[in-house]
C-alpha cells in the first residue's frame, strides 16, 4: 500500500465478517475509525463495518460476552477523559451488539402461536 493508506472497504462484503483472534483489535478499529483521519481510512463505507462486524461477532453468548466487555473497557476510557462524541459512538456499539445477541436467541413464532398470543392480549 501506497502512503501507509488503509484500503477502503467500501466495495468489501463484510455482512456476514466474524472472524476474529483477538478482541482487543476491537479498540484499535475503534480508534481508526471514529478518531482517525477519515480521509487516510477511506472513510467511504467504512462507518458501517464496525457496528456490522461487532453486531456479527455478537451472536454467540461468548462473542457477545467478549465484545461488550472490550466495549465496557474502551467506554471506562474515555467516561474518565469526559468526550462526549467517543461515548456516543460506543453506547451505540453497545446498543447494536445487546440487540444482535437478542435477536440471535430469539425464537420466532409459528403463525398458530401468534394468533393465540394475539387473542390473550385481547382478552386481558
Amino acid at each position: 500500500m501506497s502512503n501507509n493508506k488503509i484500503p477502503s472497504l467500501n466495495n468489501t462484503c463484510y455482512s456476514n465478517y466474524n472472524a476474529i483472534e483477538d478482541y482487543n483489535v476491537i479498540e484499535n478499529l475503534f480508534n481508526l475509525i471514529y478518531l482517525g483521519d477519515r480521509n487516510e481510512v477511506g472513510y467511504s463505507g467504512v462507518s458501517n463495518f464496525l457496528p456490522t462486524y461487532v453486531s456479527n461477532l455478537s451472536k454467540t453468548n461468548d462473542g457477545y460476552n467478549h465484545i461488550q466487555s472490550e466495549l465496557i473497557r474502551i467506554k471506562e476510557k474515555f467516561e474518565n477523559n469526559d468526550v462526549n462524541n467517543r461515548l456516543f459512538y460506543i453506547n451505540t456499539l453497545l446498543d447494536d451488539t445487546k440487540k444482535s445477541y437478542i435477536n440471535s436467541i430469539s425464537k420466532p413464532l409459528t403463525f398458530k402461536d401468534s394468533i393465540s398470543k394475539a387473542e390473550e392480549i385481547l382478552s386481558l
